[in-house]
């Protein structure tokens, strides 16, 4: 599950990375009105989370991989799961507000 969650994560920057070129080329520049503003920094932001959920997702996979936790020790897994749900529902939220109220 944790590898998966990596290559979901990955996956995710890099399709932002299109979309982000595709949208400064063509019809919304950044920073052209509050729209396009709104939508590269809260955009921006959740990728940032991304990418700092995908270094301890990272480590904490390769631990895991080695034996480090159990049944009955494994709060490292539970806290990267709890980060990840987080971003989960924040991505929900800013689809919600950016995509579906802003047309």
């Amino acid at each position: 599950g944790m590898a998966l969650a990596a290559f979901l994560g990955l996956a995710f920057l890099a399709l932002q990375i299109m979309n982000w070129v595709v949208l400064t080329r063509g019809q919304m520049a950044v920073g052209s009105n509050l729209y396009s503003l709104s939508f590269y920094l809260l955009t921006g932001l959740h990728a940032a989370h991304v990418v700092g959920g995908l270094i301890p997702l990272c480590v904490v996979a390769a631990r895991s991989f080695g034996g480090a936790y159990s049944a009955e020790s494994h709060l490292g897994v539970r806290l990267i799961a709890i980060y990840w749900h987080f971003l989960d529902i924040v991505w929900l939220v800013l689809f919600f507000g950016v995509f579906v109220v802003g047309y």
